[in-house]
């Protein structure tokens, strides 16, 4: 599931390989009748800033099946969405688990490395273009695409206090608001349905 996963989650959700693998089934939410994920720090989960973010699943992620993934994680009572992801010894107090000395937590060198021989498979061999280029995608056509340059920044998940976010975020953008922003990117590639 991850390997499918993984890389659309950078291209049409802008997140990190952190943030892709581990993602909980209780980052993953309807409210407000909008899909979207809750980018935290949480037990075993950290983010760069320590902000949370939403960040609405875009159209192309819903088609797919996401959803779909979603609520099998959910009716298998799993904790983290995607189970198949090695786990890694961490030390609790870095991963927000102070009560334990070691949480075990997906690891990322795995995907990393995964990505990396499925690029070169694919024949892609700039040594530049690993799973981060994927998030840079998602923020270059947002940038020529988007409509709302804050909005952007906000989903990619600047951290707050940053010049790039004292610069273009505000507070309170409405998940709306922001799910239009997810939506107006679009990608001249066809992806099929799992």
């Amino acid at each position: 599931e991850w390997q499918y996963w993984m890389p659309l989650l950078g291209l049409f959700a802008g997140l990190r390989i952190r943030e892709a693998v581990q993602l909980r089934t209780l980052d993953v939410s309807n409210s407000f009748g909008i899909w979207h994920l809750i980018i935290q720090p949480g037990r075993g989960q950290r983010v760069k800033g320590d902000q949370a973010r939403l960040v609405p699943l875009h159209s192309e992620l819903l088609r797919l099946g996401f959803v779909d993934l979603y609520q099998q994680a959910v009716s298998e009572g799993r904790d983290w969405l995607f189970p198949d992801i090695p786990l890694v010894k961490k030390l609790g107090r870095a991963y927000n688990a102070a009560d334990v000395e070691w949480i075990a937590v997906p690891s990322t060198s795995a995907p990393s490395s995964w990505f990396g021989r499925y690029s070169s498979w694919c024949g892609v061999d700039d040594p530049n273009v690993d799973f981060h280029a994927l998030r840079a995608t998602f923020i270059t056509y947002g940038s020529q695409q988007g409509q709302d340059l804050s909005r952007r920044m906000e989903i990619a998940g600047h951290t707050r206090g940053s010049s790039i976010h004292q610069k273009y975020i505000y507070d309170g953008t409405p998940l709306a608001k922001l799910k239009e922003e997810v939506d107006s990117i679009c990608y001249p590639i066809k992806i099929p349905h799992r």
